[in-house]
């Protein structure tokens, strides 16, 4: 039983599972703890309109999460770029 619990704990977050679970109107924070820490953040404030695009890569796929007042708005699935292209 402990084996299964190690090996989902160490399993890729970056995954067609997690981004299902990825909804609109998530809080940042919720998406963050559902894939970690992201690989690059870019955030833009405009007045009272804040936004930014969170980027995760993991070891086959790509997550991109774009956020509105801190709120998940869009989100984008892909293969992670082979080693060398």
């Amino acid at each position: 039983m402990l084996a299964t619990g190690l090996l989902v704990a160490c399993a890729d977050p970056i995954n067609r599972e997690n981004y299902a679970h990825i909804k609109t109107g998530m809080s940042q924070q919720e998406v963050f703890d559902l894939l970690g820490e992201p690989d690059e953040f870019q955030s833009v404030e405009l007045g009272e309109l804040s936004g930014g695009t969170a980027h995760w890569s993991g070891e086959q796929n790509t997550i991109s999460v774009t956020f509105t007042n801190e709120k998940a708005a869009f989100k984008r699935f892909g293969s992670a770029p082979e080693p060398g292209k």
